[in-house]
């Protein structure tokens, strides 16, 4: 009460912003009910604005007696803790934006003088504060203690502004309003200009709490192999301590800082000193290497061609006794000067990373952005970063979010964020997730996937994540091994049918084959789940398994070609051999099966069980949902046959088939057993899984209870 200063602090807290106050009880408007605790204050005044921080200091400052309790356009109203109100109008706002890192209003008070309150970071509200100079030591101490203890500063300041400026300044605002092009720039550079020689008030600091179980989550994902890699405008102290209570930074780990010495040399000195700390060496010489190997390559073309421009030059020489040998020497002295000078110019040396101990990176907006000036420097960051396990850029602004992102757009990236500052950085990376929040929709708006808090990421990723790649690998593998032993059934019949393009099925039964089988395979897309959600939060680890496109690796493409080939072998070559040995085939009365659209159903046929059985095989979750779709394609397949096989005036080639077929002993026994062969088979290379079993596979036995007096948790030593 008796300290102007703090006074004046406590104004700026409850007039800088763009809050509104919503009253829920009408006589929360009195004076002797606005100055409650700040628990009682929000069941009766609630303070909404796009930013939690400008809330939370409207808040602060009401509890300790500078309450807002009206804002009509353009007037705000704030009581004090004498029950005094003051009125101003609001002349004019200069917005937060990410490139000035403040924001400030300009006030008319009941004494018709005109103040200017701003806020911002102390990176640059110190500059522009005067007369400061004496006390600036002592103010960074106290700004980087609250940075240390994990808090987000705030400096604010003020000035007076006389009439005659604020006239011309007004005029130029109102201008640049109307304007369509470079507004913002405008705008930016205009609130610059007035935002100069202010007095420094004081400092505030914000408690931005880490939400519920955001350690855990972290340990999770670190777990599962992923690189966690931090972007905050927030000062190195406050990000390094949220770095530590998060889990993202250890206490056995390496820091490595990355700050602006004033001149790029001395940053790429910094820069290349690391890669020397860090025997990063052989990783450039690597890359060096690579392109050593294309130009020798070239000079190899080089090479021959001179030896054979050598030869057509030196042609006549050859024509005397020693002309020969002495062409061969000079072509031979040649080369080999080549040969010398490359083995002297692009010799390479290659080093070992011996270091074994985690590190992580920490560098400032500012160093990053005349890092990204020069390729070479880039090229260093980048390789730093790769051998860092955890990256922490700070006092970034949203662009330069994004280019970090994009520097890194070889490898899967994921961004997650909640204001609208994560926006860019989130549409750059390949899969966007919004955190919905206090902070506002548009990251949630932007992004690819939404979840309510940060925790809720490991499940994302470790659960639904892992089974969605599971699934659609299982559907893009399945699809691809039954319509391959298709194809090859026919191109077997073929053989027997001298390659004279002839096919066994009919046309309506071809076009209709993913029809019969699509719906079992959707419903693995959607239902499969090969390990328990509880089993992948317990083991994260799993998540590595199914990282690098394992279940789409060429080893595995290779493997399910061959099933295929398999199945389309027994499928089709089995009937044919029965077919042309005359070994029981019934060729009279009414299941006549020696036509052609009977025989091609009956191999149809027993191709649609085996896929079925194989599909049966690899679905690992069976629902009443399944169970109805799987019996009924097989209801469909039929169903449609019959159907086709009445239809004597719109389809007379197939009239009466599936009544031979069905009718013949010969057609089910067939049909069955062939299909059993596959069946056999099948399992026989399941048998490898049982021999020689994975350690997912070991999991999925565990995680069905087909093991006993063992637990799931005995699995993380194996990791």
């Amino acid at each position: 009460k008796n300290d102007p200063q703090l006074q004046q602090l406590l104004r700026i807290m409850a007039l800088c912003h763009t809050v509104y106050p919503r009253h829920v009880d009408a006589s929360s408007q009195d004076a002797g009910d606005i100055r409650l605790s700040i628990d009682k204050l929000e069941r009766r005044v609630r303070y909404e604005g796009q930013s939690p921080d400008e809330c939370a200091l409207v808040r602060a400052a009401s509890s300790l007696g500078v309450s807002l309790v009206q804002r009509d356009n353009p007037h705000i109203q704030i009581l004090l803790s004498s029950g005094q109100r003051e009125t101003f109008e609001v002349l004019a706002i200069n917005h937060f934006t990410s490139t000035r890192k403040r924001m400030s209003v300009i006030l008319k008070n009941q004494k018709d003088q005109i103040i200017l309150l701003c806020k911002g970071a102390d990176s640059v509200m110190f500059s522009i504060c005067s007369e400061l100079e004496d006390e600036k030591n002592v103010l960074e101490q106290h700004v980087s203690r609250f940075a240390k203890s994990g808090y987000r500063t705030l400096v604010a300041a003020s000035k007076t502004v006389s009439q005659e400026e604020f006239l011309v300044w007004a005029s130029k605002f109102s201008t640049i309003s109307t304007q369509t092009e470079g507004r913002n720039d405008k705008l930016d550079d205009l609130a610059t200009e007035i935002e100069q020689d202010l007095t420094f008030v004081g400092t505030m600091a914000i408690e931005d709490e880490l939400q519920e179980g955001v350690p855990e989550t972290i340990r999770q994902i670190v777990e599962a192999g992923i690189k966690l890699w931090v972007m905050t405008g927030d000062k190195m102290e406050t990000a390094i301590s949220v770095g530590y209570s998060s889990g993202i930074l250890a206490e056995d780990m390496d820091i490595i800082r990355i700050d602006w010495l004033g001149s790029e040399s001395d940053l790429q000195e910094r820069l290349e000193n690391v890669i020397v700390d860090l025997n990063l060496h052989s990783k450039l010489e690597r890359n060096l290497e690579r392109e050593e190997s294309k130009l020798h390559s070239f000079l190899k073309f080089l090479k021959s061609k001179i030896h054979r421009q050598c030869t057509s030059a030196l042609e006549p020489l050859s024509t005397r006794e020693d002309g020969s040998e002495q062409m061969n020497s000079l072509t031979r002295s040649l080369l080999d000067s080549h040969d010398e000078d490359l083995a002297e110019n692009g010799s390479v040396s290659t080093r070992s990373i011996s270091s074994k101990k985690d590190r992580a990176l920490i560098i400032r907006g500012e160093a990053f952005k005349h890092v990204t000036s020069s390729q070479h420097n880039t090229e260093l960051l980048v390789t730093i970063s790769k051998a860092c396990k955890t990256v922490i850029a700070c006092r970034v602004i949203p662009s330069q979010k994004a280019e970090f992102v994009k520097l890194f757009g070889h490898s899967k990236t994921l961004a997650i964020g909640d204001g609208a500052n994560d926006v860019s950085m989130i549409r750059q990376a390949n899969v966007g997730v919004g955190i919905k929040g206090k902070e506002g929709r548009e990251a949630v708006n932007s992004a690819d996937f939404a979840i309510g808090q940060f925790r809720f990421l490991s499940r994302l990723l470790l659960v639904h994540g892992r089974w969605n790649y599971t699934r659609m690998s299982k559907v893009i593998l399945l699809s691809f091994y039954k319509n391959f032993a298709l194809v090859l059934s026919l191109f077997f019949f073929n053989v027997f049918a001298l390659m004279s393009g002839v096919s066994m099925y009919d046309s309506f039964m071809t076009a209709g084959f993913n029809f019969f089988t699509g719906m079992p395979l959707l419903l693995i897309g959607v239902f499969d789940q090969d390990l328990s959600d509880s089993t992948m939060m317990k083991l994260p680890w799993f998540y590595r398994k199914r990282r690098g496109n394992a279940s789409l690796s060429t080893k595995t493409t290779i493997l399910w070609v061959l099933r295929s080939l398999n199945t389309a072998i027994v499928v089709t070559i089995l009937p044919l051999v029965s077919y042309a040995f005359d070994l029981g085939v019934p060729a009279t009365g009414e299941s006549n099966l020696t036509g052609l659209q009977a025989y091609g159903t009956l191999i149809f046929t027993s191709l649609l069980f085996a896929v079925m059985y194989v599909i049966a095989i690899e679905t690992h979750t069976w629902n009443v949902v399944n169970m109805f779709f799987f019996i009924g394609s097989f209801v469909f397949y039929f169903c449609v046959t019959v159907l086709l096989s009445n239809l004597a005036t719109f389809y007379p080639v197939f009239f009466g088939v599936a009544e031979n077929c069905f009718k013949s002993m010969y057609f089910w026994m067939q049909s069955i057993e062939v299909s059993l062969i596959v069946l056999v088979l099948e399992m026989c290379f399941r048998v490898i899984h049982v021999v020689d079993p994975t350690i997912v596979d070991i999991a999925i036995e565990l995680d069905r209870g087909y093991i006993q007096h063992c637990s799931i948790d005995r699995l993380r030593q194996f990791k």
